[in-house]
Protein backbone atom coordinates (compact mmCIF):
# COMPACT_ATOMS: atom_id res chain seq x y z
CA UNK A 1 0.00 0.00 0.00
CA UNK A 2 2.71 2.20 0.88
CA UNK A 3 3.82 2.22 -2.92
CA UNK A 4 0.32 3.10 -4.06
CA UNK A 5 0.18 6.42 -1.81
CA UNK A 6 1.81 8.84 -4.16
CA UNK A 7 -0.99 7.75 -6.36
CA UNK A 8 -3.76 7.82 -3.70
CA UNK A 9 -2.65 11.47 -2.78
CA UNK A 10 -2.09 12.61 -6.19
CA UNK A 11 -5.75 11.59 -7.39
CA UNK A 12 -7.11 13.36 -4.44
CA UNK A 13 -4.55 16.52 -4.78
CA UNK A 14 -5.50 16.83 -8.57
CA UNK A 15 -9.00 15.67 -8.90
CA UNK A 16 -11.07 17.95 -11.90
CA UNK A 17 -13.85 17.81 -13.66
CA UNK A 18 -13.92 20.56 -16.06
CA UNK A 19 -16.24 21.16 -19.48
CA UNK A 20 -14.05 21.85 -22.38
CA UNK A 21 -14.88 22.44 -26.05
CA UNK A 22 -12.92 19.33 -28.40
CA UNK A 23 -9.34 21.19 -29.64
CA UNK A 24 -10.93 19.59 -32.91
CA UNK A 25 -7.29 18.49 -33.54
CA UNK A 26 -5.56 21.87 -32.99
CA UNK A 27 -2.59 21.33 -30.77
CA UNK A 28 -1.88 17.92 -32.06
CA UNK A 29 -1.45 17.91 -35.49
CA UNK A 30 -0.03 20.92 -37.71
CA UNK A 31 -3.17 22.47 -39.16
CA UNK A 32 -1.38 25.49 -40.60
CA UNK A 33 1.14 25.29 -43.37
CA UNK A 34 2.95 28.64 -42.32
CA UNK A 35 4.45 30.41 -39.73
CA UNK A 36 5.23 34.04 -39.10
CA UNK A 37 8.07 34.59 -37.26
CA UNK A 38 8.92 38.17 -35.49
CA UNK A 39 12.46 38.64 -34.89
CA UNK A 40 14.56 40.35 -32.50
CA UNK A 41 12.45 41.63 -29.64
CA UNK A 42 13.72 43.09 -26.82
CA UNK A 43 12.46 41.90 -23.65
CA UNK A 44 14.52 42.93 -20.61
CA UNK A 45 18.66 43.41 -20.27
CA UNK A 46 21.32 43.19 -17.11
CA UNK A 47 24.88 42.97 -16.47
CA UNK A 48 26.77 39.50 -17.40
CA UNK A 49 29.00 37.83 -15.88
CA UNK A 50 31.81 39.48 -17.63
CA UNK A 51 30.49 43.08 -16.22
CA UNK A 52 28.54 44.11 -19.57
CA UNK A 53 25.77 45.13 -20.10
CA UNK A 54 23.43 42.71 -22.62
CA UNK A 55 19.91 43.01 -23.99
CA UNK A 56 17.81 39.99 -24.23
CA UNK A 57 16.16 39.11 -27.30
CA UNK A 58 14.10 36.39 -28.85
CA UNK A 59 11.93 35.06 -31.74
CA UNK A 60 8.34 35.02 -31.74
CA UNK A 61 6.41 32.36 -33.82
CA UNK A 62 2.76 32.14 -34.65
CA UNK A 63 0.46 30.50 -36.73
CA UNK A 64 0.04 33.08 -39.98
CA UNK A 65 -3.73 33.49 -40.25
CA UNK A 66 -5.02 32.84 -37.16
CA UNK A 67 -8.39 33.70 -35.71
CA UNK A 68 -8.13 31.73 -32.11
CA UNK A 69 -9.10 34.74 -29.95
CA UNK A 70 -6.34 33.06 -27.26
CA UNK A 71 -3.49 30.60 -28.07
CA UNK A 72 -1.44 28.57 -25.23
CA UNK A 73 2.44 29.72 -25.62
CA UNK A 74 5.63 27.83 -25.31
CA UNK A 75 9.05 29.22 -24.62
CA UNK A 76 12.00 27.20 -25.60
CA UNK A 77 16.01 28.25 -24.40
CA UNK A 78 18.79 27.22 -26.59
CA UNK A 79 21.70 24.93 -25.07
CA UNK A 80 25.44 24.96 -25.24
CA UNK A 81 26.33 24.64 -21.55
CA UNK A 82 25.88 28.15 -20.68
CA UNK A 83 28.84 29.44 -22.39
CA UNK A 84 27.45 29.01 -26.17
CA UNK A 85 24.34 28.97 -28.33
CA UNK A 86 21.37 31.53 -29.29
CA UNK A 87 18.39 31.61 -30.11
CA UNK A 88 18.31 30.87 -33.83
CA UNK A 89 19.75 27.03 -33.31
CA UNK A 90 18.63 24.78 -35.50
CA UNK A 91 16.68 22.27 -32.68
CA UNK A 92 14.79 24.95 -30.69
CA UNK A 93 13.94 26.96 -34.19
CA UNK A 94 12.80 23.33 -35.47
CA UNK A 95 10.69 22.55 -32.39
CA UNK A 96 9.25 26.39 -32.58
CA UNK A 97 8.22 26.17 -35.88
CA UNK A 98 6.71 22.23 -35.57
CA UNK A 99 4.59 23.95 -32.56
CA UNK A 100 3.31 27.17 -34.43
CA UNK A 101 1.86 24.94 -37.39
CA UNK A 102 0.04 23.41 -34.58
CA UNK A 103 -1.67 26.18 -32.92
CA UNK A 104 0.55 27.43 -30.57
CA UNK A 105 2.74 30.51 -29.96
CA UNK A 106 6.09 29.78 -29.46
CA UNK A 107 9.34 31.76 -28.99
CA UNK A 108 12.93 31.02 -28.47
CA UNK A 109 14.90 33.49 -26.40
CA UNK A 110 18.86 34.64 -25.60
CA UNK A 111 19.79 34.70 -22.09
CA UNK A 112 22.89 35.71 -20.32
CA UNK A 113 26.22 33.12 -20.61
CA UNK A 114 29.57 32.84 -19.52
CA UNK A 115 31.27 32.97 -16.42
CA UNK A 116 33.82 35.29 -13.92
CA UNK A 117 36.65 32.78 -14.16
CA UNK A 118 38.52 31.60 -16.64
CA UNK A 119 38.07 27.82 -15.52
CA UNK A 120 34.44 26.65 -14.78
CA UNK A 121 34.10 26.01 -11.30
CA UNK A 122 30.57 24.58 -9.10
CA UNK A 123 30.10 28.08 -7.97
CA UNK A 124 30.31 30.24 -11.26
CA UNK A 125 28.22 27.13 -12.93
CA UNK A 126 25.51 27.78 -10.26
CA UNK A 127 25.89 31.15 -10.77
CA UNK A 128 25.15 30.82 -14.44
CA UNK A 129 22.03 29.06 -14.14
CA UNK A 130 21.13 31.64 -11.53
CA UNK A 131 21.69 34.11 -14.21
CA UNK A 132 19.51 32.77 -16.65
CA UNK A 133 16.84 31.60 -14.85
CA UNK A 134 16.46 35.20 -14.10
CA UNK A 135 16.81 36.05 -17.41
CA UNK A 136 13.56 33.56 -18.48
CA UNK A 137 11.57 34.79 -16.00
CA UNK A 138 11.90 38.30 -17.82
CA UNK A 139 10.99 36.56 -20.56
CA UNK A 140 7.61 34.92 -19.19
CA UNK A 141 6.68 38.23 -17.12
CA UNK A 142 7.65 40.26 -20.69
CA UNK A 143 3.93 37.86 -21.78
CA UNK A 144 2.20 39.04 -19.20
CA UNK A 145 2.83 42.33 -18.99
CA UNK A 146 2.22 42.37 -23.26
CA UNK A 147 -1.05 40.34 -22.46
CA UNK A 148 -2.29 43.03 -20.07
CA UNK A 149 -1.21 45.72 -22.55
CA UNK A 150 -3.79 44.77 -25.63
CA UNK A 151 -2.18 41.22 -26.03
CA UNK A 152 -0.95 41.74 -29.64
CA UNK A 153 0.62 37.57 -29.63
CA UNK A 154 -2.96 36.56 -28.77
CA UNK A 155 -1.58 34.74 -25.41
CA UNK A 156 -3.47 32.49 -23.31
CA UNK A 157 -1.46 33.23 -19.64
CA UNK A 158 -2.80 30.28 -18.18
CA UNK A 159 -1.55 28.24 -20.51
CA UNK A 160 2.35 28.97 -20.52
CA UNK A 161 4.86 26.31 -20.63
CA UNK A 162 8.68 26.54 -20.54
CA UNK A 163 11.00 24.40 -21.93
CA UNK A 164 14.45 24.22 -23.70
CA UNK A 165 17.20 21.72 -24.53
CA UNK A 166 20.45 20.91 -23.43
CA UNK A 167 21.23 24.22 -21.40
CA UNK A 168 17.48 25.37 -21.94
CA UNK A 169 16.60 22.53 -19.96
CA UNK A 170 18.18 23.26 -17.76
CA UNK A 171 16.58 26.22 -16.97
CA UNK A 172 13.02 25.57 -17.84
CA UNK A 173 13.88 22.65 -14.73
CA UNK A 174 15.20 25.29 -11.79
CA UNK A 175 12.75 27.92 -13.20
CA UNK A 176 10.32 24.82 -11.85
CA UNK A 177 11.77 23.88 -9.12
CA UNK A 178 14.25 26.09 -7.13
CA UNK A 179 11.97 28.54 -5.25
CA UNK A 180 13.66 29.07 -2.25
CA UNK A 181 17.18 30.97 -2.16
CA UNK A 182 17.33 29.01 1.31
CA UNK A 183 17.77 25.75 -0.66
CA UNK A 184 21.05 27.24 -2.57
CA UNK A 185 24.10 26.40 -1.17
CA UNK A 186 25.06 28.54 1.76
CA UNK A 187 28.62 28.82 0.89
CA UNK A 188 28.24 30.04 -2.28
CA UNK A 189 27.68 34.14 -2.61
CA UNK A 190 24.88 34.63 -4.41
CA UNK A 191 24.42 38.49 -3.08
CA UNK A 192 25.08 40.19 -6.23
CA UNK A 193 22.80 38.76 -8.29
CA UNK A 194 19.65 39.93 -6.76
CA UNK A 195 16.77 37.90 -5.22
CA UNK A 196 15.56 34.47 -7.57
CA UNK A 197 13.39 36.95 -9.92
CA UNK A 198 15.95 38.98 -10.55
CA UNK A 199 16.02 42.64 -12.18
CA UNK A 200 16.45 41.42 -16.06
CA UNK A 201 12.95 43.47 -17.04
CA UNK A 202 9.30 43.30 -16.65
CA UNK A 203 9.62 43.52 -12.52
CA UNK A 204 5.80 43.38 -10.83
CA UNK A 205 4.06 40.86 -13.44
CA UNK A 206 3.46 37.27 -12.80
CA UNK A 207 6.05 34.09 -13.72
CA UNK A 208 3.35 31.93 -13.12
CA UNK A 209 4.02 29.15 -15.86
CA UNK A 210 1.86 25.53 -16.33
CA UNK A 211 4.28 22.91 -16.92
CA UNK A 212 7.93 22.43 -18.36
CA UNK A 213 9.79 20.53 -20.85
CA UNK A 214 12.96 18.99 -20.18
CA UNK A 215 15.29 18.37 -23.18
CA UNK A 216 18.52 16.68 -22.15
CA UNK A 217 18.79 18.74 -18.98
CA UNK A 218 19.43 18.35 -15.06
CA UNK A 219 18.35 19.68 -11.98
CA UNK A 220 21.77 20.58 -9.21
CA UNK A 221 19.45 18.80 -6.22
CA UNK A 222 16.43 16.29 -7.04
CA UNK A 223 15.02 17.10 -3.29
CA UNK A 224 14.26 20.81 -4.60
CA UNK A 225 11.25 18.60 -6.68
CA UNK A 226 8.58 18.94 -3.98
CA UNK A 227 5.19 16.86 -3.51
CA UNK A 228 2.84 17.92 -6.62
CA UNK A 229 5.17 20.34 -7.53
CA UNK A 230 4.76 21.52 -11.29
CA UNK A 231 4.32 19.12 -14.33
CA UNK A 232 7.64 17.82 -16.44
CA UNK A 233 8.18 16.32 -19.94
CA UNK A 234 11.35 15.01 -20.04
CA UNK A 235 13.53 13.25 -22.55
CA UNK A 236 17.27 12.07 -22.17
CA UNK A 237 19.52 9.40 -23.90
CA UNK A 238 20.88 6.50 -22.21
CA UNK A 239 24.51 6.91 -23.35
CA UNK A 240 24.49 11.05 -22.98
CA UNK A 241 28.19 12.06 -22.26
CA UNK A 242 27.32 15.47 -21.48
CA UNK A 243 24.65 15.74 -19.18
CA UNK A 244 24.02 12.19 -16.84
CA UNK A 245 20.92 10.67 -17.71
CA UNK A 246 20.81 9.46 -13.82
CA UNK A 247 22.48 11.29 -11.47
CA UNK A 248 25.87 11.48 -11.14
CA UNK A 249 28.88 14.10 -12.15
CA UNK A 250 28.74 16.98 -14.36
CA UNK A 251 31.41 17.81 -16.19
CA UNK A 252 31.88 21.15 -18.33
CA UNK A 253 34.05 20.64 -21.58
CA UNK A 254 33.98 16.72 -21.29
CA UNK A 255 36.76 16.68 -18.51
CA UNK A 256 36.21 19.40 -15.75
CA UNK A 257 34.17 18.31 -12.83
CA UNK A 258 31.79 20.80 -11.72
CA UNK A 259 29.21 19.25 -9.34
CA UNK A 260 27.21 16.01 -8.75
CA UNK A 261 23.98 16.74 -10.84
CA UNK A 262 20.42 14.51 -11.18
CA UNK A 263 19.17 13.70 -15.06
CA UNK A 264 16.04 13.21 -16.30
CA UNK A 265 15.78 9.66 -15.08
CA UNK A 266 16.28 10.62 -11.53
CA UNK A 267 13.44 13.49 -12.12
CA UNK A 268 11.23 11.27 -13.42
CA UNK A 269 11.23 8.84 -10.60
CA UNK A 270 11.39 11.69 -8.06
CA UNK A 271 8.05 12.56 -9.30
CA UNK A 272 6.46 9.53 -9.75
CA UNK A 273 7.73 8.99 -5.99
CA UNK A 274 6.27 12.48 -4.60
CA UNK A 275 2.97 12.69 -6.94
CA UNK A 276 4.42 15.18 -9.52
CA UNK A 277 2.63 14.53 -12.91
CA UNK A 278 5.93 13.60 -15.34
CA UNK A 279 5.99 11.70 -18.28
CA UNK A 280 9.74 10.53 -19.59
CA UNK A 281 10.62 9.05 -22.78
CA UNK A 282 14.12 7.30 -22.87
CA UNK A 283 16.01 7.68 -25.78
CA UNK A 284 17.98 4.28 -25.38
CA UNK A 285 21.95 4.09 -26.85
CA UNK A 286 21.52 7.82 -27.90
CA UNK A 287 23.72 10.15 -26.82
CA UNK A 288 23.43 13.96 -25.88
CA UNK A 289 20.74 16.15 -27.59
CA UNK A 290 20.23 13.27 -30.37
CA UNK A 291 17.49 15.24 -32.04
CA UNK A 292 19.64 17.40 -33.13
CA UNK A 293 20.51 16.58 -37.10
CA UNK A 294 18.43 13.48 -37.05
CA UNK A 295 15.28 14.06 -38.43
CA UNK A 296 13.74 10.12 -36.98
CA UNK A 297 14.66 11.92 -33.56
CA UNK A 298 13.52 15.18 -33.74
CA UNK A 299 9.73 13.53 -34.93
CA UNK A 300 9.70 11.53 -31.97
CA UNK A 301 10.64 14.51 -29.65
CA UNK A 302 8.18 16.74 -31.44
CA UNK A 303 5.32 13.83 -31.02
CA UNK A 304 5.98 13.19 -27.39
CA UNK A 305 6.22 16.71 -26.37
CA UNK A 306 2.91 17.32 -28.45
CA UNK A 307 0.98 14.54 -26.65
CA UNK A 308 2.15 15.40 -23.32
CA UNK A 309 1.49 19.79 -23.78
CA UNK A 310 -2.01 18.04 -24.99
CA UNK A 311 -3.14 16.66 -21.79
CA UNK A 312 -2.02 19.89 -20.37
CA UNK A 313 -4.57 22.20 -22.52
CA UNK A 314 -7.46 23.50 -21.77
CA UNK A 315 -9.29 24.97 -25.06
CA UNK A 316 -11.26 27.81 -24.52
CA UNK A 317 -15.38 27.89 -24.29
CA UNK A 318 -16.47 29.24 -26.59
CA UNK A 319 -19.01 27.16 -27.21
CA UNK A 320 -22.23 25.59 -25.28
CA UNK A 321 -20.52 23.37 -21.79
CA UNK A 322 -21.44 20.58 -20.15
CA UNK A 323 -21.76 21.65 -16.70
CA UNK A 324 -19.31 20.48 -14.53
CA UNK A 325 -21.64 18.23 -12.17
CA UNK A 326 -23.11 16.12 -14.71
CA UNK A 327 -20.59 13.17 -14.50
CA UNK A 328 -18.88 11.92 -11.77
CA UNK A 329 -16.10 8.89 -11.33
CA UNK A 330 -16.09 6.69 -8.55
CA UNK A 331 -14.53 5.14 -7.17
CA UNK A 332 -11.13 6.61 -7.53
CA UNK A 333 -8.75 5.28 -7.12
CA UNK A 334 -9.86 1.86 -8.79
CA UNK A 335 -8.68 -1.54 -9.56
CA UNK A 336 -11.13 -3.47 -11.76
CA UNK A 337 -13.90 -1.11 -13.12
CA UNK A 338 -14.49 3.05 -12.83
CA UNK A 339 -18.23 3.88 -12.72
CA UNK A 340 -19.86 7.06 -14.31
CA UNK A 341 -22.90 8.45 -13.04
CA UNK A 342 -24.23 11.47 -15.69
CA UNK A 343 -27.43 13.58 -16.52
CA UNK A 344 -26.51 13.55 -20.11
CA UNK A 345 -29.93 12.30 -21.61
CA UNK A 346 -28.62 10.58 -24.93
CA UNK A 347 -25.49 7.88 -25.42
CA UNK A 348 -21.56 9.68 -25.40
CA UNK A 349 -18.20 8.69 -26.03
CA UNK A 350 -15.20 8.28 -23.89
CA UNK A 351 -11.65 8.47 -24.14
CA UNK A 352 -8.91 7.14 -21.76
CA UNK A 353 -5.30 8.52 -22.08
CA UNK A 354 -2.07 7.99 -20.07
CA UNK A 355 -0.28 11.02 -18.98
CA UNK A 356 1.94 11.07 -21.78
CA UNK A 357 -0.90 11.05 -24.17
CA UNK A 358 -1.52 7.71 -25.37
CA UNK A 359 -4.98 6.49 -26.16
CA UNK A 360 -5.48 3.58 -24.51
CA UNK A 361 -9.13 2.54 -24.43
CA UNK A 362 -12.01 4.38 -26.44
CA UNK A 363 -16.02 3.24 -26.56
CA UNK A 364 -19.57 4.84 -26.19
CA UNK A 365 -21.80 4.60 -22.64
CA UNK A 366 -25.61 4.53 -22.98
CA UNK A 367 -27.78 7.03 -21.85
CA UNK A 368 -28.90 5.40 -18.82
CA UNK A 369 -27.42 7.22 -16.06
CA UNK A 370 -24.73 5.33 -14.86
CA UNK A 371 -22.32 3.06 -16.61
CA UNK A 372 -19.08 0.95 -15.84
CA UNK A 373 -15.92 0.99 -17.20
CA UNK A 374 -13.68 -2.25 -16.87
CA UNK A 375 -10.06 -0.87 -16.75
CA UNK A 376 -8.41 -4.25 -15.94
CA UNK A 377 -6.01 -4.53 -18.99
CA UNK A 378 -4.43 -0.67 -17.72
CA UNK A 379 -0.97 -0.60 -16.03
CA UNK A 380 -1.40 0.57 -12.31
CA UNK A 381 -1.18 4.64 -13.49
CA UNK A 382 -2.55 8.04 -13.57
CA UNK A 383 -4.94 8.39 -16.41
CA UNK A 384 -7.89 10.88 -18.05
CA UNK A 385 -11.00 10.36 -19.15
CA UNK A 386 -12.37 12.20 -21.34
CA UNK A 387 -16.23 12.12 -22.22
CA UNK A 388 -17.56 14.13 -25.28
CA UNK A 389 -20.57 14.39 -27.01
CA UNK A 390 -20.97 16.81 -30.24
CA UNK A 391 -19.29 20.43 -29.61
CA UNK A 392 -18.36 19.75 -25.44
CA UNK A 393 -15.99 17.52 -23.91
CA UNK A 394 -15.66 17.09 -20.02
CA UNK A 395 -12.23 15.47 -18.74
CA UNK A 396 -11.10 13.63 -15.48
CA UNK A 397 -8.50 12.35 -13.73
CA UNK A 398 -8.46 8.70 -12.10
CA UNK A 399 -5.73 6.44 -10.58
CA UNK A 400 -5.89 2.61 -11.56
CA UNK A 401 -4.10 0.55 -8.73
CA UNK A 402 -4.09 -3.29 -8.06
Amino acid sequence: MNKLLPLVLLCIALQYNLAKAQCNGRYQSEIFTEVTKTSDIVFGSNVTAQGENQDFTMDIYEPSNDSEPLRPLFILGHGGSFIAGTKDDNDVVTICNAFAKRGYVTASYNYRLGFASLVPNKPEAIRAVYRAVQDAKACVRWFWKTAREGNPYKIDTNQIFLGGSSAGAFIAIHYAYLNEESELPSDIDMSQLGDMSGNSGNQGYPEQIKAIVNLCGAIGDISWIKPNDTPICSMHGTNDATVPYDTEMLYMLGFIPIMEVSGSYSIDSMCQTNGTLSSFYTFNNAPHVPYLGSAAYMDTTVNFVTNFLYTQLECATAIESVNANTISIYPNPASDFINIEHQIKQAFDYRIFSTDGKLMLSSNLNDQGRSGIDIRSLPNGIYFIETFQSNTIQRSKFVKIK
